[in-house]
């Protein structure tokens, strides 16, 4: 059975200047990575609201709530959800349900490992893939740790 269940990824996704998003319970029992490539607005409790920079990453806890919203124009952000054990996040560095700044450097990077996820589900998914989707979702929070 594989670590994973649940995967959900998008990369490069641009979303209305009125785009709103608010999910009480966050996606329910999965655990939700959001990087903002551009300028968003954040909230902690969906009633005040916050500007993050581009570049910020945001790793979401099951159950967690997601608030956050366009800010000034488009929103373009990548995200990848899925279930696991939160052992898997033992020795990352990182706090959840914080935004926090990366590089554009590895802003791309991730991005494109998170595309490269969303290609193997969405149009090569074998039982075979599991492996390879298993080892860029651990590649991704490689990355993010060390940014």
């Amino acid at each position: 059975m594989s670590k994973y269940q649940n995967i959900v990824a998008l990369a490069n996704k641009l979303e209305s200047e009125k785009f709103s998003l608010f999910l009480k319970q966050g996606r329910g029992d999965c655990f939700l990575l959001i990087l903002f490539q551009s300028k968003a607005q954040f909230s902690y409790d969906g009633k005040k609201y916050f500007i993050i920079p581009k570049d910020t990453a945001v790793l979401f806890s099951p159950y967690n709530l997601n608030a956050y919203k366009a800010y000034n124009g488009e929103l373009l952000n990548s995200f990848l959800s899925f279930k696991t054990s939160i052992d898997f996040f033992n020795g990352f560095d990182f706090s959840m349900n914080i935004p926090f700044k990366i590089s554009s450097d590895d802003m791309k990077i991730l991005v494109k490992k998170i595309d490269r996820i969303s290609f193997l589900i969405n149009t090569d998914y074998e039982e075979s893939s599991i492996e390879i989707i298993e080892s860029y979702i651990k590649g991704v929070f490689t990355v993010l740790n060390e940014a």
